[in-house]
């Protein structure tokens, strides 16, 4: 096709994204800067950081074929079985979802050693007819949420530009585990940090790292760096299926990751959310496991002492709001974003299916629109910004 978007151009277009590396004609979006995720000295935070939960590539353009071609590198903790992956084309008046082949691109296999084994495949084509206009209009691409995308070429048959910046709409960084990833939901588009922020006219950086929300301090280094009008933090899950921290450990440990991000974001509302529901460590102790063949979790129940619990661990996050004494500090119960009731779209024990993410999300837009509940509150400012909330 005879008009083609790349480099710098492509680049520009990237929306969502921490760090973007273009290469050639080229661009790989991260979502966190790639000499940082190597300071956890772990592949699979290298690996899931880079996948582009939240990131799209917003363009103009009159056409009416779009083609991308990509090399995407998904991880697996089951060789049999590799993740699907999906793109999501959408124009004011159309939404196309296509899916990718799983034989496409490199498959990075877990190994017992906790390393990651790469076998290595070809690029992926993605051709989408969508429709016929009269002017340019924008299209907004949704990449793989569960991929590392270096996407290497995008093609249309008609003038193709990245979509202009136009007036900012308040910016919402969330950062949180594969719960706020979203790696086992279908679509990148019905993630439910993706649907919150359309439903409330956000723009979201999504840092939810799958199995790695482990206040590690060069991702809260990373928080203060970014602009925001709000920013929510879910954490303990990882905290407790990882056997991270002890109860000594973890209150200084969120302290510290608090003090970072308060460097460079002394007054912006911050939601601080205890962990959701998940009956596997609720009063039991990590570290989790994962049965072979039916895929489910269990808690293998660490013996030591001291270790944590999921209803310690919400102990433990409410004593650290209340000693911080921050006005803009908001502590939200993640047990009204998913409580015991729910437990049965926990699919695997663990993660929610695509109803739970769902509710996640409405029940999270509801409350953050709700200025008497303490969502609302922190996101009260972001809401009632002068800048324009378009909805997308």
């Amino acid at each position: 096709m005879p008009f083609r978007l790349s480099g710098d151009d492509l680049a520009t277009s990237i929306k969502g994204a921490v760090h973007i590396e273009v290469i050639g004609s080229g661009a790989i979006p991260r979502r966190l800067n790639p000499d940082m995720a190597r300071r956890a000295h772990s592949q699979d935070l290298e690996l899931t950081s880079a996948q582009a939960a939240g990131v799209t590539m917003e363009l103009l353009t009159s056409a009416s074929v779009l083609e991308i071609e990509a090399h995407l590198t998904r991880l697996t903790y089951n060789a049999d079985t590799p993740p699907a992956s999906e793109w999501v084309v959408e124009t004011p008046d159309l939404y196309v979802a296509v899916g990718a082949d799983p034989a496409d691109g490199d498959l990075a296999v877990a190994q017992p050693d906790g390393t990651f084994e790469t076998r290595p495949g070809g690029p992926s084509t993605v051709s989408v007819r969508i429709g016929t206009s009269s002017s340019a209009r924008l299209v907004r691409v949704w990449l793989p949420h569960n991929a590392e995308v270096h996407v290497t070429a995008v093609r249309a048959d008609a003038l193709l530009t990245p979509a202009e910046a136009g007036t900012a709409r308040p910016r919402w960084v969330h950062h949180g585990s594969s719960i706020s990833h979203c790696t086992d939901i279908a679509s990148p588009r019905d993630i439910w940090p993706s649907e919150v922020a359309s439903d409330l006219g956000l723009d979201a950086i999504n840092l939810g790292y799958a199995g790695n929300a482990l206040l590690d301090p060069f991702t809260a280094a990373c928080i203060r760096d970014l602009p925001a009008d709000v920013i929510t933090l879910k954490l303990g899950i990882n905290v407790v299926n990882r056997d991270a921290f002890t109860a000594r450990t973890f209150a200084p440990a969120l302290h510290g990751f608090l003090d970072v991000i308060r460097i460079g974001h002394p007054a912006t509302p911050i939601a601080l959310i205890t962990p959701m529901w998940c009956g596997l460590h609720e009063h039991t102790p990590g570290p989790t496991a994962q049965d072979a063949e039916s895929g489910r979790f269990r808690a293998a129940a660490s013996t030591a002492p001291d270790r944590l619990t999921l209803t310690k661990v919400r102990q433990l996050v409410r004593d650290v709001a209340d000693l911080r004494g921050d006005s803009a500090l908001h502590l939200v119960d993640g047990l009204s974003l998913l409580g015991p009731d729910d437990a049965h779209l926990l699919y695997d024990d663990l993660h929610p299916d695509e109803e739970g993410c769902a509710l996640v999300g409405r029940r999270f837009a509801g409350y953050a629109r709700d200025c008497d509940t303490a969502l609302g509150r922190a996101f009260a400012p972001a809401l009632a910004s002068d800048r324009p909330l378009e909805t997308n």
